[in-house]
């Protein structure tokens, strides 16, 4: 009865604990296969969404940085336009091309052959040279053109050539200069031209120096070192810039960093344009200095070129049929000038008797400046350009004649005479001298004097003791 009790016990209260197992069993299956499966989505499928997440923002970020951009691009330029606008800032185009090609055909080298005398050893010997500058076409009429450039490229000259864009040379003549401003034009013949050269040349196009700005473009064109044409750039770095010249004055200059070499005299500065704003002179800067070149200002010149293209084109006269002034003189130099306040030119220390002089008003004392208003400053200067004038042609002195201790300028109008009134002075005065030498000893060392200067020490002169053809 124990036994069996106990058995019906033992197996009533075993088969719930049975069930209740199996039952966790059951759910610890499941919880397994539950978790396997969400570590499949967590390990499988998280992935692929997370990438798809991420491109989806990444398309959405480069569509918005395209958008951007495209937007940012469509703003520039109207932002570029505002702040040029609001602060006056132009971008500067440092490609010159258009500006060379529209202005080297008016552009020129300019050669002077002249002669100069060399002191050597106390021998004085006489030496042939050529210098190189440029010029600027400024004129084409029926028969001439006229070109301006530097006074000191063809001061002194024997003769002058002008070499073209197509390297045509050609033979020229000088019209006019203005020593003090630096500035001189000359004349080249247009039937000396091929039609090919005066095809291929123009005329320059005159800007307005006035209206230049400091930091704008500057192009520099000339003959740099007698090489031929060539060409510098650089910006305009000062204006109205004070320069003392030789002969103690001062004028006003542009400046320049665009290399203005030797040569580069008498060639053209030129802005964006292509227009003409200064002429170059290498003589101002020189090779002392490095990045400074300087340049007269066109709109200062132009009035000063203007009148000496209106002068009268001469060419040069035959030796035997030029006309004779008939003085002996000597030159005021820049030394002279500034010790005794007189003015630069030929003095006339002797008027032949029987000369134009003579039955002119010109005195003895007399400094002459200029002939028919082109300026000479020695006498040198002086017998040069009487050799464009034949004997009988009338021609005007500008003198200085001193008066209470000044000296006031005048103008004097005369008529040459011929050359064989400079033959009998030379034949009196050899016979004069002829004749001394025989009265006197000749000395081992003799000291020829000056005539007279009227107080001043003639001395200090570069005293000729011949009328020098005039």
């Amino acid at each position: 009865m124990y036994e069996s009790n106990s058995y019906e016990n033992n197996t009533y209260e075993n088969t719930p604990k049975k069930n209740r197992r199996d039952i966790k069993v059951v759910l610890a299956m499941l919880l397994v296969s539950v978790i396997a499966i969400g570590a499949l989505v967590v390990y499988g499928r998280g992935p692929m969404r997370a990438e798809t997440a991420t491109n989806v923002l990444n398309a959405k970020g480069s569509a918005a940085t395209v958008e951007e951009e495209e937007t940012k691009e469509a703003e520039e330029p109207a932002q570029e336009e505002q702040t040029r606008k609001s602060t006056g800032v132009t971008t500067v185009v440092t490609d010159v091309t258009e500006v060379v090609e529209k202005a080297m055909p008016s552009i020129v080298s300019v050669y002077n052959n002249y002669t100069q005398d060399i002191n050597w050893f106390g021998m004085t010997y006489t030496q042939e040279g050529q210098a190189a500058g440029s010029g600027i076409i400024l004129e084409k009429d029926g028969e001439e053109l006229l070109i301006v450039t530097n006074n000191h490229v063809v001061d002194g000259e024997d003769s002058l050539e002008v070499q073209f864009i197509d390297d045509e040379t050609a033979a020229a003549t000088l019209k006019g200069t203005d020593p003090d401003n630096d500035l001189a034009v000359i004349s080249v013949k247009l039937k000396d031209l091929s039609a090919s050269t005066q095809a291929a040349i123009s005329v320059a196009e005159i800007g307005d120096s006035d209206n230049l700005k400091i930091g704008e473009p500057a192009i520099a064109i000339g003959n740099a070192l007698g090489y031929g044409q060539s060409v510098t750039a650089g910006v305009i770095s000062a204006l109205n810039r004070e320069i003392p010249t030789e002969d103690g004055n001062s004028n006003s200059y542009i400046q320049t960093d665009a290399a203005i070499n030797q040569g580069n005299s008498g060639g053209a500065l030129l802005n964006i344009n292509g227009e003409v704003v200064g002429i170059n002179s290498n003589k101002l800067g020189g090779m002392t200095i490095e990045g400074m070149g300087f340049a007269i200002p066109i709109s200062k010149a132009m009035p000063i070129i203007e009148d000496l293209m209106a002068m009268e084109t001469r060419d040069l006269v035959d030796e035997k049929d030029r006309g004779a002034l008939g003085i002996n003189g000597v030159s005021v130099t820049q030394d002279i000038s500034k010790a005794y306040n007189m003015p630069k030119g030929a003095y006339i220390v002797e008027i032949i008797e029987g000369s134009a002089a003579d039955e002119s008003e010109l005195k003895k004392g007399d400094i002459i400046t200029a002939v028919d208003k082109i300026k000479v400053s020695t006498m040198e200067d002086l017998k040069k350009r009487l050799t464009y004038y034949k004997a009988g042609e009338e021609i005007t002195l500008t003198v200085n004649r001193a008066d209470d201790g000044e000296y006031v300028e005048k103008e004097i109008t005369l008529t040459l005479g011929s050359r064989e009134i400079l033959g009998d002075y030379e034949e009196e005065n050899a016979e004069e001298n002829a004749e001394e030498q025989t009265a006197e000893p000749k000395e081992e060392n003799p000291v020829q004097e000056a005539p007279s200067t009227e107080g001043w020490e003639g001395k200090l002169f570069e005293y000729f003791p011949f009328p020098f053809n005039f």
